[in-house]
């Protein structure tokens, strides 16, 4: 963290949800001492069970004055293994962490600033939703992380530019 500290360009670090109202702070003292609007991203990867933590995050941020961008990344908290043991993730899991996303972080006060996912432009069958089943096969081709297809992946894009438009979200820096 000190080495972050210590950059000059704006910084982004993960959140999740074993991370504490105190810890939070402390990122945000140490790596935006200054205050400065676009120095931070905090990218949060909650997980659609465990979005709700989010909340006391976002409120704790504002009141305390840092001007910290809010990105959402649902891929990574929905991550589980199927009966085979296969990891995947689901779409409807993705959509609704990405609804909760932006409620919680409008209601607290805090700017919603990107999306983070894991996708490919290749027929992949690795995430579940969208008339597909992962199985093991040459659509299931990760080693770590199941990746979203293209229909996936713009379907998920369309669901947040829905959400932001409706909310009236701008993704641009403050002036």
């Amino acid at each position: 963290m000190r080495l972050l500290a210590r950059l000059e360009n704006p910084v982004a670090c993960e959140v999740g949800p074993r991370t504490t109202v105190a810890k939070v702070m402390r990122l945000c003292a140490v790596l935006d001492p200054e205050r400065t609007p676009g120095r931070l991203t905090l990218i949060a990867r909650f997980g659609v069970t465990e979005i709700d933590r989010l909340g006391a995050l976002v409120r704790a941020v504002r009141l305390s004055g840092h001007p910290v961008l809010w990105m959402c990344d649902p891929m990574h908290g929905n991550t589980v293994q199927d009966q085979s043991g296969l990891k995947v993730r689901h779409l409807n899991h993705i959509l609704d962490e990405i609804r909760w996303f932006l409620s919680i972080v409008s209601d607290g006060g805090g700017r919603c600033a990107g999306l983070h996912v894991v996708a490919s432009p290749l027929d992949m069958g690795e995430c579940a939703g969208a008339g597909v089943t992962p199985v093991r096969g040459p659509r299931y081709r990760t080693l770590r992380d199941a990746r979203l297809n293209l229909m996936q992946a713009v379907a998920v894009a369309a669901h947040w530019q829905q959400r932001t438009a409706r909310q009236g979200e701008e993704m641009v820096l403050p002036s």
